[in-house]
């Protein structure tokens, strides 16, 4: 195949300018719709300028990988047509929706990288595929191993290389699918901080690391990520391992907070290092203005306490003010 349905057909987002707030109220908005993967995959490519807006190819040479992109999102969507007719719906959390966020979260991160020249169109569009299919097959089980991402990993370059994608490429893809499994976003963090000041991010790292913080872009946004909060604890409840920490939580949000308290340098042009360090520091407001050691711990000990619609309540308040301090209001 070689366009992708007109540019009609894409879902509407905003563009990189808008900023995150606006991407959190469109997601909000997308999620009461059923869930577009084709269309936000047609989005992302257009993102990182792989097609126009007629779905023509910028360049010929990455036809596989198209076919590939094509080929993934076609076989979730079947996969979950026939989990409905065996009478099982699809997971709170690893769902398609999700999927249909992190592969625009992805398109947004390559965009920013390749204008950094930290990426290549090729890279770019690799990473953009591999998102579509990233958390294919989930189960909803907690597990923290990397074993459900080499499950979506293997599938997902079965299928590319059945629509015609090299082996090396083929390759690639698996390997942006595993960094995201934690392990190797922890492995992959902790390489990055250890490079020198000045270092440039470019290549297969800098890919590896934006596509652990397109699966997560969603949830690191204050309002949006609670609610996912919620509906990743609901998943686990369902299984009988559970995590150490209730992802429904603020101290589970904290947790996960300090997990991605360093990005990629695209991350961190988008706005999402802002966006972090905003909930940390109202979290340690709370706890400084009750009198409590100003860490966002204490201050997600203190609404924990809470009952959970209050708590969300003064959280929210908490989050404005900061954003009307950063603001200057």
């Amino acid at each position: 195949m070689s366009s992708l349905p007109m540019a009609s057909l894409w879902p509407t987002v905003p563009d990189l300018g808008a900023g995150l707030h606006a991407i959190e109220r469109c997601f909000l908005r997308m999620r009461r719709a059923p869930p577009d993967l084709l269309g936000a995959l047609c989005r992302a490519f257009a993102h990182i300028g792989a097609v126009d807006i007629d779905g023509r190819l910028a360049d010929p040479r990455l036809r596989p990988l198209y076919a590939a992109g094509l080929a993934v999102a076609a076989a979730v969507d079947r996969e979950v047509a026939r989990a409905a007719e065996a009478g099982r719906a699809e997971l709170p959390y690893h769902n398609r929706h999700h999927f249909v966020e992190a592969t625009l979260a992805m398109g947004w991160l390559c965009a920013i990288a390749r204008e950094r020249g930290a990426i290549s169109l090729h890279q770019a569009v690799l990473g953009v595929v591999a998102m579509v299919g990233h958390d294919f097959r989930h189960d909803g089980s907690w597990d923290q191993t990397g074993a459900l991402e080499r499950l979506a990993a293997d599938a997902v370059g079965a299928i590319a290389e059945a629509a015609g994608m090299g082996a090396e490429d083929c390759q690639t893809l698996r390997g942006i699918i595993l960094a995201t499994a934690l392990p190797a976003v922890r492995a992959n963090k902790a390489r990055a901080e250890r490079q020198p000041a000045g270092y440039r991010q470019s290549g297969l790292d800098t890919l590896h690391l934006m596509a652990s913080e397109a699966d997560v872009l969603t949830s690191l946004m204050p309002g949006l990520g609670c609610r996912l909060g919620h509906a990743l604890a609901e998943e686990w409840s369902a299984r009988p391992e559970l995590p150490p920490l209730d992802p429904a939580s603020f101290a589970g949000r904290v947790a996960f907070l300090r997990l991605h308290d360093y990005l990629s340098d695209a991350a961190r042009q988008f706005g999402l290092l802002r966006l972090h360090d905003s909930q940390v520091n109202a979290l340690r407001q709370l706890a400084l203005q009750s009198g409590e050691e100003a860490e966002p711990e204490a201050g997600a000990a203190l609404l924990d306490r809470l009952p959970p619609r209050q708590a969300a309540r003064i959280f929210a308040a908490a989050m404005l003010r900061m954003t009307r301090e950063r603001s200057g209001l």
